[in-house]
């Protein structure tokens, strides 16, 4: 059923499959890009925003873990904690603050993402399973599915 301003054409093609071509005028075009733009928008900020405190959860949860007996299991010196804390610290707060320069926020993911493949590439030297040293990896890609979110927002905000 074709509402108006749409055009619906059915041609049977072959003995078992139909071909449906819908036609739509110029008024009923703009108004779908106009309402699909918000919820896109919406979407995207939450993919955003869940992406982003779930990596948050990960950094802090790591910065505990750092004072922990397994941290010792790893072999890493000691002094390379006090980098990885105030690096994380540091990244967490250009992440999550919203008038952050976007220099600074791809450094931050840059540095994240260093921070997990490095995290994955210690539990499988230290003989870990391969859950546990395929987890920075997942949460590498929640990482990647942030930046690209944050990509898409600044793009939209740039093109108001």
């Amino acid at each position: 059923m074709a509402g108006p301003g749409v055009t619906a054409i059915v041609t049977a093609t072959t003995s078992d499959t139909v071909r449906l071509q819908l036609g739509c005028d110029r008024a009923v075009l703009s108004r779908a890009r106009s309402f699909a733009g918000p919820v896109s928008m919406m979407s995207t900020r939450t993919v955003f925003r869940v992406t982003t405190a779930v990596i948050t959860l990960v950094m802090l949860f790591s910065v505990y873990m750092m004072f922990s007996p397994a941290y010792a299991q790893l072999g890493l010196p000691d002094y390379l904690r006090t980098e990885l804390v105030v690096a994380k610290c540091a990244g967490l707060i250009v992440l999550l603050a919203p008038q952050a320069p976007p220099t600074l926020k791809e450094w931050a993911y840059a540095g994240f993402a260093i921070v997990l493949v490095s995290a994955s590439i210690a539990h499988v030297s230290t003989g870990d399973g391969i859950a546990r040293s395929a987890e920075p990896l997942g949460f590498l890609v929640v990482l990647l599915i942030s930046h690209r979110a944050l990509h898409k927002l600044q793009a939209a905000r740039a093109g108001r």
